[in-house]
């Protein structure tokens, strides 16, 4: 791709405010410096930097360093538009995101977000998301716990803004499935203990490590009757090795479509780890933004939308997506929360996208060095 037909300027809180270049700005790239909420993200768009033109030296624009803060999100896409900008891709941190959306309403401008954050009431027409807000996993997670009947249910997090948003989207369904929460950030009950007090149902909002070690107590006896739900970066080839035997099927998960394995390979070598599907919307909403860009030109923010909304990406990091209108939200497709299952083939366990057999499409595997199976 040709590296002037796209413009970017990389905002990261890694030291103090920069002065913000005069040039023209018609991409903007908003990057907090601290993207710990969302495990993965930025060195998705790290790699997608690498293959549209580079990270150190974007084209015809300059770093400008912002806070921590969703205030700085917001003072960093006002900056953004006031320089000219078409398109900003970003923020990352739900807090971020929230703050940012209303002020994309009242611009002339599309905002591109690696993954929407809510509550959301209304969304205009010039936001589009490569992930659906994290509240829309929890309502999946949810609806897959009504299904089983299973009414103790509790939740273990780590603390954070991406945790207290999946729980508010477990709770927008109470009226149908009361779910109490059984944790806080500050105090979270052990696995064991809440299998010894009798919950049923136990959703994970952790890293993979963190997954593993719960994942491993399911064998034992106070864990018997306990299903576990994980989500999205908890799904780990390492958390699938830690399964006991005959625990398979109370082993359940929610995350968009699984990451192609192309991507999983690159990104690997990248960055020495298995990308959670976080990094995948991070890599597409700069792939997204760069093809736009090639394609509409000089062409006013208007276009822009029309191109993302009308143009399906082959290359993307799930594969093939194209955005499409979900109660109001535009969002690729394959990254919409589907569920998970724990099934078993003949070199060990992998989650398999249900209600889809194994044979079709790919899927998470424990033992391929690459996370899925061949």
């Amino acid at each position: 791709m040709n590296r002037l037909l796209l413009t970017l300027l990389l905002l990261a809180a890694c030291g103090p405010a920069a002065p913000w270049p005069e040039e023209p700005a018609p991409i903007c790239l908003l990057v907090p410096g601290d993207a710990s909420e969302v495990p993965g993200v930025v060195e998705g768009m790290m790699l997608a930097l690498d293959e549209v033109g580079g990270w150190d030296s974007p084209p015809g624009g300059a770093p400008f360093e912002t806070g921590h803060t969703a205030e700085g999100a917001l003072e960093a896409f006002h900056l953004c538009q006031h320089r000219g900008g078409r398109l900003a891709v970003g923020p990352v941190a739900p807090g971020a995101v929230r703050t940012v959306l209303p002020a994309a309403g009242a611009h002339e401008m599309v905002l591109l977000v690696p993954r929407l954050a809510g509550p959301i009431d209304r969304v205009s027409g010039n936001v589009l998301a490569i992930e659906a807000p994290v509240e829309r996993i929890g309502e999946e997670v949810a609806r897959q716990i009504q299904r089983r009947r299973l009414e103790r249910v509790a939740v273990m997090r780590e603390p954070g803004d991406y945790g207290a948003s999946l729980v508010r989207g477990l709770g927008e369904l109470e009226e149908d499935l009361p779910l109490p929460v059984g944790s806080s950030a500050d105090q979270v009950p052990s696995a064991r203990e809440l299998g010894a007090a009798g919950v049923e149902a136990l959703v994970l909002v952790g890293s993979g490590d963190l997954a593993t070690s719960i994942v491993g107590l399911l064998g034992e006896r106070d864990m018997a009757g306990v299903h576990l739900w994980l989500v999205d970066w908890g799904m780990q080839p390492s958390t699938l090795a830690a399964v006991p035997a005959g625990a398979a099927d109370r082993v359940h998960a929610v995350a968009p479509a699984p990451l192609g394995e192309g991507f999983r390979r690159r990104y690997a070598s990248r960055f020495g780890s298995q990308p959670g599907a976080a990094a995948g919307a991070g890599h597409d909403a700069v792939r997204r933004a760069a093809s736009a860009a090639a394609a509409v030109g000089d062409g006013g923010w208007e276009e822009l939308v029309s191109w993302l909304r009308a143009t399906p990406d082959s290359g993307s990091a799930f594969g093939r997506t194209s955005f499409v209108d979900r109660d109001g939200l535009w969002v690729a497709d394959a990254a919409w929360p589907i569920p998970y299952e724990v099934a078993i083939g003949p070199s060990g366990p992998y989650f398999l996208p249900a209600p889809d057999l194994p044979d079709q499409g790919p899927r998470y595997d424990a033992p391929s060095p690459g996370g899925l199976a061949p």
